[in-house]
C-alpha cells in the first residue's frame, strides 16, 4: 500500500477542521495545535530520515547507533517528564532503557518473529523504536513513584537505618513502590487497548495484507514486550541508583 502525493496532501488537509474549530469557537489554542503539528512533522521527518539512511547504508554498525539513539533521546524523554535531574539521574535511566529495550527486542525479534538476521532493517529497528517509544509512560510513572517516596517518606528511610536494617534493605521498600508504579501503568495500557485506545500495530498491520489472526498476535505480543522492557528498565535503574546511592554513604562516611 503506498500513499500519493495527493492522497498526502488532502491529509494534510484534515488538520484545517481542528483549525477552523479553534478560531471558530475562540479557543485560544492555534498556537499550541500548530506547534504540536510542527514538532510531529520534524519528529516523523527526523525518524524517516534515519530509517531511509539505514535502509541506504545497510550497515549493521549505523543500525544500532539508531536504536541507541532512540533509546537516549527515550531516556531523556523520561528524565524531562519526570522533573529529575539530569546530571544526577540521566545515566542510570538511559542504561535501563538501553537494557531493557535491547535485551527484550532481541528476545522478540528471535523466538518471537522467528527471525534469523536480527540485524534486518525492516525489523530490528521498528522493534527497537517500538519498545523504545512505548516505555516512556510507564518508566516516567516509576521513577516519579521512586523519587516522590524518597522525599516525602524520608523519616522511614531514616527510621529502617537506625533500627538495622542495611542501605539496601532500606531502599528496596522504594524501589518496590517504583516497580509497582511501572506495572500497574503497562497494566492499564494493556486494558485499556480497544475500548478507549485503539490497537495501532493491529489496524496498521490488517492494512499492511497481514492476516487477522497474526495482527491480533502480533497486538498482544507486542503489548506484552513493551511490559516486559518497561519492567527491566526500571529495575535496572533502580540498581544503579541503590548502588550509586550506597557509594555516596561510604563516602560521606569515609
Amino acid at each position: 500500500m503506498n500513499i500519493s502525493s495527493l492522497g498526502i496532501f488532502f491529509g494534510v488537509l484534515l488538520a484545517a477542521l481542528p483549525v477552523f474549530i479553534i478560531i471558530r469557537f475562540r479557543l485560544n489554542l492555534t498556537r499550541r495545535f500548530l506547534m504540536s503539528l510542527v514538532r510531529m512533522v520534524v519528529a516523523t521527518g527526523l525518524l524517516a530520515a534515519l530509517m531511509t539512511l539505514a535502509t541506504w547504508a545497510q550497515s549493521i554498525t549505523l543500525s544500532i547507533a539508531i536504536s541507541i539513539i532512540i533509546g537516549l533521546f527515550t531516556a531523556l524523554t523520561t528524565t524531562v517528564k519526570a522533573r529529575l535531574k539530569p546530571g544526577r539521574d540521566y545515566l542510570p535511566i538511559a542504561a535501563g532503557s538501553l537494557a531493557g529495550v535491547i535485551i527484550v527486542a532481541f528476545y522478540f525479534i528471535f523466538l518471537v518473529l522467528g527471525t534469523r538476521d536480527p540485524f534486518a532493517i525492516n525489523v530490528f529497528l521498528p522493534v527497537t523504536g517500538l519498545l523504545a517509544g512505548s516505555i516512556t509512560g510507564a518508566n516516567t510513572k516509576a521513577m516519579i513513584a521512586y523519587n516522590d517516596s524518597l522525599v516525602h517518606h524520608g523519616q522511614l528511610y531514616n527510621y529502617l537505618l537506625g533500627n538495622g536494617c542495611t542501605q539496601r534493605q532500606a531502599l528496596d521498600y522504594f524501589a518496590r513502590r517504583s516497580l509497582r508504579a511501572a506495572i500497574v501503568e503497562v497494566s492499564k495500557r494493556m486494558s485499556r487497548l480497544a475500548i478507549i485506545e485503539a490497537p495501532v500495530a493491529f489496524f496498521v498491520a490488517l492494512m499492511g495484507n497481514m492476516s487477522i489472526l497474526t495482527a491480533a498476535a502480533l497486538q498482544a505480543l507486542l503489548l506484552v514486550a513493551t511490559a516486559s522492557a518497561s519492567v527491566v528498565a526500571v529495575f535496572i535503574t533502580l540498581t544503579i541508583k541503590r548502588k550509586r546511592s550506597k557509594q555516596t554513604a561510604l563516602t560521606i562516611e569515609a
